[in-house]
């Protein structure tokens, strides 16, 4: 079960065909209402459990992968798009209000060392050796809070 802010829980299960579903609870334990989930990763944020034992809680990070020339998808949950390698990389489903580009400062250590370029509906985003292409976005929306160096 994830308490939820305000008060109550969702709570998950995993059916007898391998599915999961869930219910949502108020603060009473009563329940407000009830949803399948067609994709159980996008759930693992959440629930900060790994369900399908990949390794990683949520999409897989772009350490993780350790492959240049990757995308990510983001989900409807705060994501962190990590980066350790140069490469070409893009994200899909990026949100500024609650995503955030995170660099190894390996590979860039400070929003400085990063260029912006315009590209129709995308945003490249160029650093050192590398890039990342966050498709359908507005440079207009990105800003220096939408990073991390660590």
């Amino acid at each position: 079960a994830e308490d939820k802010s305000g008060g109550g829980f969702n709570v998950l299960w995993e059916n007898d065909d391998g599915r999961y579903s869930g219910w949502v609870l108020d603060a009473a334990g009563n329940r407000v209402s009830g949803f399948k989930i067609d994709d159980i990763v996008e759930h693992e944020t959440t629930f900060q459990k790994d369900f399908n034992d990949d390794g990683d809680i949520g999409l897989p990070s772009m350490a993780s992968s350790g492959l240049p020339n990757s995308s990510a998808i983001g989900t409807t949950e705060a994501d962190t798009f990590h980066f350790s390698e140069s490469g070409p990389h893009s994200i899909i489903n990026f949100d500024d209000t609650i995503d955030l580009i995170e660099f190894d400062t390996d590979l860039v250590s400070s929003f400085s060392q990063l260029t912006f370029i315009d590209s129709g509906d995308d945003v490249l985003v160029a650093y050192n050796n590398g890039s990342i292409l966050v498709e359908n976005f507005d440079l207009a929306l990105l800003s220096v809070d939408d990073f991390k160096f660590v």
